[in-house]
């Protein structure tokens, strides 16, 4: 199955550590939303859940922002 179209929720606000909600549609338009985060941002996680570890409960896609 193809991407049809990628969207975002809200407009990125920090490039180094963010965490943004994607909806990707499908040819078929079927509708996925997933969490795309930086490297970063989980460190900020750990750090309000006081842990040394990334809190479970929600799948995360990390990612590397170029520009």
């Amino acid at each position: 199955m193809k991407i049809k179209k990628i969207s975002y929720l809200d407009p990125r606000v920090d490039l180094e550590n963010d965490c943004l909600d994607v909806l990707v549609t499908l040819e078929n338009d079927v509708c996925y939303m997933v969490e795309v985060t930086t490297p970063k941002f989980f460190y900020t996680l750990m750090e309000k859940s006081k842990s040394d570890f990334v809190p479970t409960g929600s799948v995360y896609y990390c990612i590397k922002v170029n520009g």
